[in-house]
């Protein structure tokens, strides 16, 4: 199941009234634009589970745009098995037998029908909850994750056929399991800004210990060398860096981090 999951209200939403299916020609204007909607949906009717919630069987406008699907779906004799109609029955938990498939005729008749699975619940609570717990557990943007899906498609049907790419498996072998390296293959990095990982100029750092002059904290910033075994301020390292301000060969700024702001709290 792709790991974010995607809503799609094809009637419409409340945050967008205009969008809402509800007239005649809220319908009819529906069908001018189903197709589009049957492009867009047919990746996941063909690759992810489906679940299609709030729509009676055989509403027309489900019944159409999976109809839309039949001439690709064919090749799988027509049972789409990953296309789930949710049949809402106040009395299915008292009705045994209830069918587990639904028909959905081919528009125009031309095709044999297509079939899809039938739940029938008189409760979506357990449904909800079960779709719930199969969310991501950190908020994925769609749209990133389809740039990327796009990005890969891209490597394989063009990068590669056009040029020489030296693959070196036993190395994708041993960082299979650590997520950061694996993402650097796919050209993606954390952002790394030293003015986020070093907040503090000297003074602020001084500010921050209660020092009226960073002058004043020289025998603290002496005693922390001692601490860690260096000179902190000769390199860069998690306490330190320099970063260049200008043009000029020697125009530098010290920052430091937090790491440094606790290592000089903890010997105070």
């Amino acid at each position: 199941m792709n790991i974010t999951g995607e809503l799609y209200k094809i009637h419409g939403t409340m945050n967008d009234p205009t969008s809402i299916v509800l007239t005649q020609d809220d319908y009819d204007r529906f069908g001018k634009k189903r197709k589009y909607i049957s492009s867009k949906m047919m990746t996941y009717f063909a690759e992810y589970p489906v679940f299609i919630l709030g729509y009676g069987l055989g509403d027309e406008n489900v019944t159409n745009i999976i109809s839309d699907l039949g001439e690709a779906m064919r090749d799988k004799g027509g049972f789409l098995e990953n296309v789930y109609y949710i049949c809402w029955n106040p009395s299915a938990s008292m009705t045994p037998d209830l069918p587990n498939e639904h028909t959905v005729a081919v528009e125009g008749g031309k095709l044999p029908p297509l079939r899809v699975k039938a739940v029938y619940t008189d409760s979506l609570a357990w449904l909800l909850e079960v779709l719930g717990d199969m969310a991501s557990p950190v908020p994925v943007n769609p749209k990133i994750l389809r740039h990327l899906a796009a990005r890969v498609v891209d490597l394989v049907r063009t990068d590669i056929p056009r040029n020489n790419v030296d693959i070196n498996y036993e190395h994708i072998e041993s960082i299979s399991k650590d997520p950061s390296e694996l993402a650097l293959i796919l050209g993606i990095n954390n952002v790394t800004n030293p003015n986020i990982d070093y907040p503090f100029t000297i003074s602020m750092v001084a500010e921050t210990l209660g020092y009226p002059s960073w002058q004043k904290m020289n025998p603290l910033i002496l005693k922390a060398n001692e601490h860690v075994g260096f000179n902190i301020r000769e390199h860069d390292n998690k306490y330190h860096t320099k970063i260049k301000t200008g043009k000029s060969k020697n125009s530098e700024t010290r920052k430091f981090s937090k790491s440094f702001v606790q290592l000089l709290q903890s010997l105070q």
